[in-house]
């Protein structure tokens, strides 16, 4: 079926619309009945388009102009059609994914419906999954996510337990787990070694966790017993190394 070309000319000078279900163009045409359309791709360089004429010559008559523009027509048409089908396609692969992963697809939809999880690492995950299913890296980011989620729910009690509050001088005994050099770039190839220790208290699961360039600390063998005063700096979940109580002017006893 041949698509129909519509040809109407516009109140702004010498201007013509032409163009057939909803794809419209501006054109114009010079005394030769030559037909002109702008090019928007012109740039301040040569345009490799018009050649800098600011001008695209699309046909000779006005016939030339709507064989022109039905093909133009067409392939938008195509294209915008192909898009479309894409789309159905990749929403029925998300429908089908979400049948055979029952349990994350309603984790991720619980999420995508929360209006209180704005900020949630896995709110973008949740809503593209309406309209595409997700990667396998996707998929793996999301389960270990929950999962760590679930663990802390259910151990909330004894995963967050800390020695003291922010701002209190304490004195704890326990054991060194971890006793490590650091040195970082900005203290200098002669500047002091840092030392990171790590103090395992009774019945508190975070450690008393000290940062300090002290003599005592770079002499604190993993194992040992260590009473240390300090004032409690934070209280903070580390991503790498899990729950700490971080301990400031630390100082052993």
């Amino acid at each position: 079926m041949t698509t129909p070309i519509t040809l109407e000319k516009k109140a702004d000078r010498d201007l013509y619309a032409v163009g057939s279900d909803g794809q419209f163009w501006d054109v114009w045409k010079n005394e030769r009945d030559e037909w002109f359309e702008r090019c928007d791709g012109h740039s301040t360089l040569r345009c490799l388009r018009c050649g800098g004429a600011r001008a695209i010559r699309l046909a000779g008559s006005e016939r030339g102009l709507k064989m022109a523009i039905r093909n133009r027509v067409r392939i938008v048409n195509g294209e915008l059609n192909a898009v479309e089908r894409k789309e159905q396609t990749d929403v029925q692969r998300a429908y089908e994914w979400a049948r055979r992963n029952p349990n994350l697809a309603w984790d991720l939809a619980r999420i995508r419906a929360d209006s209180s999880a704005q900020r949630d690492p896995l709110r973008s995950i949740a809503v593209n999954v309406t309209t595409r299913p997700p990667t396998p890296a996707a998929v793996h980011y999301a389960v270990s996510v929950l999962v760590g989620r679930a663990w802390d729910e259910a151990n909330v009690e004894t995963r967050r337990t800390y020695v003291g509050t922010v701002g209190e001088r304490l004195t704890v005994t326990g054991t060194v787990r971890t006793s490590r050099p650091l040195r970082p770039f900005y203290v200098g190839a002669d500047g002091p070694t840092l030392v990171i220790l790590d103090v395992y208290v009774e019945n508190a699961v975070a450690p008393v966790r000290i940062v300090s360039a002290a003599a005592w600390a770079a002499n604190v063998e993993p194992g040992q017993v260590l009473t240390v005063e300090g004032v409690v700096h934070t209280q903070q979940d580390d991503m790498r190394y899990g729950p700490q109580t971080a301990l400031s002017w630390a100082r052993a006893l």
